[in-house]
């Protein structure tokens, strides 16, 4: 914070902690991509659906209200903006505590 300066790995654990203090259950959820940089995200449960909070340099890998059903549905909500500077759609798999699932 003193360096004003942050990956979204940092992030997505300030998210999960601040979302914790508000009294939200919240946990990190990775993206992971081929040929393209992964992504980590805050995500917490509200009513039984699943949202997302994240900060990334591209506007698409954002916050996502709670609305997904499943943390795949969740994680399928950023497969169309998440590509490479080829314009190749490069998500593949999402990690949550120690398990990588594949999209398909």
């Amino acid at each position: 914070m003193q360096e004003k300066t942050a990956h979204c790995l940092e992030g997505a654990i300030f998210g999960a902690a601040a979302l914790r203090v508000s009294g939200i259950s919240a946990a990190a959820l990775g993206l992971e991509a081929v040929n393209d940089t992964d992504h980590v995200l805050a995500i917490f449960k509200v009513r039984g659906c699943w949202g997302a909070v994240a900060k990334s340099n591209f506007s698409g890998c954002r916050y996502r209200e709670p609305v997904y059903r499943t943390l795949r549905e969740l994680a399928m909500s950023y497969f169309n903006i998440y590509f490479n500077l080829r314009g190749e759609r490069t998500l593949r798999r999402y990690s949550t505590t120690g398990r990588s699932l594949a999209l398909r």
